[in-house]
């Protein structure tokens, strides 16, 4: 039976959910190749890799389509070992990003460095309205960081369609309380 002949058509995918799969060199290596390729106008929305051994070349090659994605609103990747390189090519990818809406990278050894990029990614970026942070290194100068960026946001009138995120989490990390009245401030 054709889909053609029936009048039915093929739906595209659009949420793919690989979690705890531990992917090996080999796999690693194949699931970087199809990121890489993978079209800029895929109906993909949400991906989800957590738990995968994804690691630095993994993230900057999902990092690499995320900055020309359209349709990706969804992207959790935690308990991977990103890093703070990991998070700056997310960081890059933000500023060109307005269509992801939820990144989540929980547990991916993420340091203040790291936490600093992503900032200056959401800078310009209008999308993003939840980041998950949780259980990472994350200390007094990226929670600065956080705090300058949401005050600026709060602050700013001009700019147009700006969207503040909504949800922060930065639980378990390593930051002092003198940072939790820096965020109570910015917010």
């Amino acid at each position: 039976d054709n889909d053609s002949e029936s009048g039915d058509s093929v739906r595209p995918m659009n949420e793919f959910d690989n979690d705890n799969n531990s992917i090996n060199n080999n796999r690693r290596h194949n699931t970087t190749l199809a990121i890489e390729k993978s079209s800029p106008t895929t109906n993909l929305q949400v991906l989800g890799l957590s738990s995968n051994n994804i690691g630095l070349v993994g993230s900057k090659a999902l990092a690499n389509t995320l900055k020309c994605s359209k349709s990706l609103k969804r992207l959790i990747l935690r308990r991977n070992d990103i890093g703070n390189e990991g998070a700056l090519a997310f960081g890059k990818a933000l500023k060109t990003n307005n269509c992801l809406e939820f990144l989540d990278l929980t547990a991916t050894n993420i340091h203040d460095e790291g936490a600093i990029a992503l900032c200056n990614g959401l800078e310009s970026n209008s999308s993003l309205k939840t980041l998950l942070l949780g259980h990472n290194h994350i200390g007094d100068e990226g929670v600065q960081a956080f705090a300058n960026l949401l005050q600026s946001t709060t602050e700013s009138t001009t700019r147009k369609n700006h969207q503040c995120l909504q949800c922060l989490d930065l639980r378990r990390n390593s930051w002092s309380e003198d940072s939790l009245h820096l965020l109570a401030r910015a917010i």
